[in-house]
């Protein structure tokens, strides 16, 4: 069985489905490198906000340091959660 698209074309019921997943495999896939970027990202910047925040006596980078690696946690578990 086949039906038309906006552009007049006969298409295929079961290759609309196919399609939609593959292309959601491929951005849920893209998704979790996303994630493992920024898990690693936000824990290198709180590391190092937290040296500097304690090498110079900064409660400002401290703090910016706290939160970004309580971010990188809170990705972390997120995106074990979706696997």
């Amino acid at each position: 069985m086949s039906a038309v698209a906006a552009s007049g074309h006969l298409i295929s019921k079961t290759a609309i489905p196919q399609s939609v997943a593959l292309a959601s495999t491929q951005a849920f896939q893209t998704g979790k490198s996303i994630a493992k970027l920024s898990v690693a990202t936000l824990g290198v910047i709180g590391v190092v906000e937290l040296t500097v925040g304690f090498l110079t006596g900064s409660f400002g980078l401290k703090a910016n340091g706290v939160d970004s690696l309580s971010d990188s946690v809170i990705t972390l578990i997120v995106s074990l959660g979706s696997s």
